[in-house]
């Protein structure tokens, strides 16, 4: 049996074409527990391959680790920006301008 056609986690074959498209993902806050939880899949993953003697596998799954932190990062960067009130989402509404 051939041991590369298992998937190490049941949903990484979805979460490459996930993961590769990285830079067209939603990058609201929100979302974070999402991202989070991908992430620590791959981790898994990672470490699952590293200890198969899978190298390449390891690789692949650590750069995809990498952008998934990275995108983590830009969602809280962005959630902080909120909460200080420097930047709102598209989707809220403006507060109304004051006239004097």
């Amino acid at each position: 049996m051939d041991t590369a056609a298992i998937p190490v986690c049941a949903f990484e074959v979805p979460l490459e074409r996930f993961a590769s498209g990285a830079h067209s993902l939603v990058r609201r806050p929100e979302y974070l527990d999402r991202v989070e939880f991908v992430l620590d899949g791959y981790l898994k993953a990672a470490d699952a391959h590293e200890r198969m003697g899978d190298l390449a596998g390891a690789r692949e799954r650590h750069r995809l680790i990498a952008q998934l932190q990275q995108l983590r990062h830009e969602m809280l960067l962005l959630a902080e920006a909120e909460r200080q009130g420097s930047w709102t989402p598209h989707w809220k509404q403006l507060p109304p301008a004051s006239r004097s």
